[in-house]
């Protein structure tokens, strides 16, 4: 194996020398070659003189230039990757040299390389292609001459091979029977642009293909001008991967998954048309990773968090990741919002995104943005001015809880008392000594002017009385309030 993307220097304008990669060609029994953004230019035929290559990769190589016929001397060929290579041209007829020994072919943004769909199919097709992808090739949308059993193997295909596939066929709804893509296990239909312009095409259309794949369990369709409902992929049940971010023209409701209990990884990301509430997605036992930022979901802040209030102890207990859910909308809604990004499985806490700017939303009712400007200069005013609405989970041993915080964003901050999420351990339980001696360091932590205090004071008036307070009398101050109940 040569991989030479981290040992040339990166330059556009550079015309690497052949003598550069000739002691590399030179090695005759080389099986893998990565050329991975490797500033290359013009034609370097001796690239493709290895007989006993097996693995090819030149993507993002933009100025090397080839054609596909130099395939026919590299006959052991299994994968080759060539994303964003300007300097590819050929037919794709030319890649059916590699007919009996190609399982990955990605042509991703080779504008020309030109032919039809149908080329890989003719004379039995590719027997042991698993993965294909031909997105942003100057290919024809065709695929009438491609059989059923053309690519027994097919695992992976992208947009354009699927998309020539459902335009290629007279009538649509006789594809399932007959698609040759019916081992597909994932479908990546992901236009990459990040701005939800791709194609226009219809989900419904698509959809109707997909029941009779029954190997299919992976489907990324983000960044399309995609339109359609959701409900249009409820009976997709063997699915365990859906991606639709950034498609701005689908509609539906979160409840349109409920029967998708084998989904693990859903990103519905800046789909402002999808609505619904978290506690739809409670019947999905799988679910691993979960986005709904930009959603109608999320804008919502008073439904999340009343929903929140809904969502059970036992509920999403395999979620390892949820990305932006939006925010408590009141202070006494914090808790049921900390409960359901605090995750307990087989016995052990997982913080889903520890990191994470949790806070009480700004449009919040209680919320306010104090004005300390009058008060005299002392001990920790500047971290005080901001406001005491951050949230963050505290980890004691084995015992997790959460609290309110206060700091200046440069990591300076002023703690209120810990609520917890559940009791302390006894003294027989495992890890009771170091929630002992992670306590003692926990209970030494500034609190400042909230010691005794667990939710933020109600309104601004009681907030800056309580700092200017402590500001006088700093070393001293303690507040006689009574202790939160276990």
């Amino acid at each position: 194996t040569v991989d030479g993307s981290g040992l040339l220097p990166f330059s556009p304008m550079l015309d690497m020398p052949s003598q550069c990669l000739n002691p590399v060609v030179s090695l005759k029994g080389l099986q893998s070659l990565r050329l991975f953004s490797v500033p290359l230019v013009g034609s370097h035929p001796y690239i493709f003189q290895l007989p006993n290559l097996e693995e090819l990769d030149t993507s993002l190589s933009k100025g090397l230039e080839w054609n596909l016929e130099m395939l026919k001397g590299l006959p052991r060929l299994k994968r080759l990757k060539c994303r964003w290579n300007a300097g590819l041209t050929g037919s794709l007829s030319s890649v059916r040299v590699l007919r009996h020994v190609l399982t990955c072919l990605n042509l991703d943004q080779c504008f020309n390389v030109e032919g039809s769909l149908r080329d890989l199919g003719v004379d039995g097709g590719f027997p042991v292609l698993e993965t294909l992808h031909l997105d942003g090739t100057a290919l024809m949308v065709d695929s009438l001459g491609i059989g059923p059993d053309d690519f027994p193997s097919l695992k992976e295909i992208d947009f354009f091979a699927f998309y020539a596939h459902v335009l290629g066929v007279e009538n649509v709804t006789t594809i399932p029977s007959q698609s040759p893509f019916r081992s597909v296990t994932r479908l990546d239909v992901d236009h990459g642009e990040g701005d939800g312009n791709g194609p226009r095409w219809n989900l419904e259309d698509v959809a109707s293909l997909l029941p009779n794949l029954e190997s299919l369990y992976v489907i990324s369709i983000g960044n399309n001008n995609l339109e359609g409902a959701l409900s249009s992929l409820s009976t997709l049940r063997n699915m365990t991967s859906l991606s639709l971010i950034y498609c701005n023209s689908i509609t539906g409701s979160l409840s349109d998954f409920r029967e998708l209990v084998n989904l693990e990884w859903l990103d519905l990301g800046q789909c402002r048309n999808v609505e619904g509430l978290l506690s739809d997605l409670r019947s999905l036992p799988r679910l691993k990773s979960l986005d709904l930022a930009g959603t109608r979901v999320v804008a919502d802040a008073p439904r999340i968090s009343v929903d929140a209030q809904l969502i059970g102890p036992e509920d999403f207990s395999c979620l390892h990741y949820a990305g932006n859910i939006g925010y408590p909308w009141s202070v006494n809604d914090a808790d049921a919002y900390m409960r359901f990004k605090y995750v307990k499985s087989n016995g052990r806490w997982r913080c889903m995104n520890e990191h994470d700017d949790l806070r009480l939303h700004r449009k919040s009712p209680d919320f306010y943005e104090p004005s300390l400007g009058d008060l005299p200069e002392g001990e920790g005013k500047s971290r005080l001015s901001e406001g005491p609405f951050r949230l963050e989970f505290v980890k004691v041993g084995p015992r997790v809880g959460w609290r309110w915080s206060c700091g200046d964003g440069w990591g300076d901050y002023y703690y209120f008392e810990t609520n917890w999420l559940e009791p302390p351990p006894s003294p027989s339980d495992e890890g009771y000594s170091e929630y002992c001696e992670d306590l003692e360091i926990d209970t030494k932590e500034d609190l400042g002017p909230f010691r005794g205090l667990y939710n933020p004071p109600a309104t601004e008036e009681e907030y800056i009385g309580v700092v200017a307070a402590f500001i006088r009398t700093p070393s001293t101050f303690t507040r006689n309030v009574r202790p939160k109940t276990e």
